[in-house]
């Protein structure tokens, strides 16, 4: 079958539906948190489409537990940024490829592909160009960039997919749910996960302390969630007061934070890994955006989700919020008050 399959697709800009049903295709996503997540509907989509078809995702190896909670993945690669990749070897020595989805498109991910036996390869196409004007020269053009998952289906475009759904959803395994349970008992409780990639993107620890104060005054307990990278600002979130209702958790499990976030009704979050997890749970997210902006299609779009933004003419200050203020006054953050984030989690509470 693979040898028609790729002779079709070599001479087809339009590949007919049904066409992969029981194919093998691979998906590429190597980085980041967030955007490894943003690939779930692509391939359950697939999955709807193609049900007979076996999907493959390679992404870098500290994200390879995020594509092994798709229900839509049927073999996780973790790709090693440094060392040898015997896995990537084992697979392209096994079995090939009649479809490659490329939603990385760098580098790296063009050495992959052009290591595996593939029928067709589609990649992804950054909106560069309205991305560096909307950065860079907002007086020129102010509008918005397609959200992240739209881009990812248009690179299956010539497979004649429209998108049905464009929300992650990832149900977090049933052991990590009931490990969760246990470490929050008594709850319910509000997370509130004050890490992010940069320090640039983050509303300040301080204020994080106070939400959680102002949280625990307002008779809500409070579960303060990061990874090891996070570690600092969930214990300065967190503080040392010992209060029974002020739960923190810091590692690296993705599946055991899935299970955390799934069990709390609300989730307030920078733009962050968290947030699009907390979302793709099913945890309705409370999103501060500062220095970044929603505009360039990374907010969460889940049903109950709230953006919390003060979109000044300024914002966003770069792609993804790695530079510090050039004004040095942090307005975009430092005029989103506890006040307004903690009334935001009351109001989706309701």
């Amino acid at each position: 079958m693979g040898g028609d399959v790729s002779r079709e697709l070599a001479g087809t800009s339009h590949i007919r539906p049904g066409i992969y049903s029981g194919s093998n295709v691979l998906v590429i996503r190597l980085s980041s948190f967030g955007d490894v997540i943003l690939t779930e509907p692509v391939t359950r989509t697939l999955k709807e489409r193609y049900p007979g078809c076996r999907v493959t995702f390679v992404t870098n190896s500290d994200y390879a537990a995020i594509p092994s909670l798709f229900s839509s993945v049927d073999k996780v690669v973790p790709y090693l940024r440094e060392g040898s990749n015997e896995a990537l070897d084992e697979l392209s020595g096994r079995m090939p490829f009649e479809l490659v989805l490329d939603l990385q498109n760098n580098m790296r991910s063009r050495r992959i592909t052009r290591r595996l036996r593939a029928g067709k390869v589609l990649k992804h196409r950054r909106q560069r160009f309205l991305r560096f004007l909307r950065v860079h020269m907002p007086r020129l053009w102010k509008g918005n960039l397609k959200g992240a998952v739209q881009t990812y289906f248009d690179v299956m475009s010539p497979l004649g997919i429209e998108p049905v759904g464009l929300t992650p959803r990832i149900e977090a395994p049933r052991s990590s749910v009931e490990q969760a349970k246990g470490r929050l008992a008594g709850g319910p409780f509000i997370a509130v996960c004050p890490g992010g990639s940069s320090e640039h993107k983050r509303w300040s620890t301080g204020r994080f302390a106070e939400l959680v104060s102002t949280l625990r005054s307002r008779n809500h307990a409070v579960a303060v969630i990061g990874s090891d990278h996070d570690r600092l600002p969930v214990e300065a979130a967190a503080g040392s007061t010992g209060d029974p209702q002020v739960m923190t958790y810091v590692g690296n499990d993705i599946r055991l934070m899935a299970g955390l976030l799934s069990i709390c009704p609300v989730t307030v979050t920078n733009d962050s890994g968290l947030m699009h997890l907390a979302a793709a749970v099913g945890s309705r997210v409370g999103a501060i955006f500062g220095s970044t902006s929603p505009a360039l299609g990374f907010a969460p779009t889940a049903r109950g989700c709230r953006v919390i933004s003060l979109d000044l003419g300024c914002s966003p200050c770069s792609y993804h919020g790695t530079v510090p203020c050039r004004f040095g006054t942090r307005e975009c953050f430092e005029e989103i008050t506890v006040a307004m984030v903690a009334d935001t989690v009351e109001g989706m509470l309701k």
